[in-house]
């Protein structure tokens, strides 16, 4: 939350942002000042045929999913597999595709993703790393109806 509502890493309280560092499925690291520079989505999606985090910019990735669930796009955790310093949790982000994603018409379904992250805290509880695991297209597809090839651009203007 703190990522996306306040623009000034120093600000964040979570997180020791002088040493945070998070990446998704191996990826390259990324630190708090490149999450406020470029956005979590862009940094936690990464480049996919759905998606193209170079063409974005902080806000505009932003609007683009409030407008995609504009009733929320929530995350909780399922289950916490390992206890502090090192958490192992498995999560689910949900939300229902009331708005449009990128041209693509909303389908009023309720869309979900499913994925494990681990965190490593420091002694007063303060993220220091967090590695994501999940599959950003599976998520993408669900908003632009599946294979980019299969459907060619059968889109709706937005």
């Amino acid at each position: 939350m703190e990522v996306s509502h306040k623009k000034d890493p120093a600000t964040w309280v979570s997180m020791a942002t002088d040493r945070f560092r998070t990446r998704v499925n191996g990826g390259p690291w990324a630190g708090a000042q490149e999450l406020a520079t470029r956005g979590s989505y862009n940094v936690l999606i990464g480049d996919s045929v759905f998606y193209r985090p170079d063409e974005e910019s902080f806000e505009s990735s932003h609007s683009t999913f409030l407008r995609s669930f504009s009733k929320g796009f929530f995350w909780e955790v399922l289950k916490v597999l390992s206890p502090p310093p090192v958490l192992t949790v498995k999560w689910r982000h949900w939300g229902v595709f009331d708005g449009t994603y990128k041209g693509f018409a909303p389908t009023g379904a309720l869309i979900e993703m499913f994925g494990m992250s681990v965190a490593t805290v420091g002694d007063d509880m303060k993220l220091l790393e967090v590695e994501h695991f999940y599959d950003p297209n599976h998520f993408l597809g669900q908003l632009t109806g599946g294979c980019p090839v299969a459907h060619g651009d059968n889109h709706t203007e937005g």
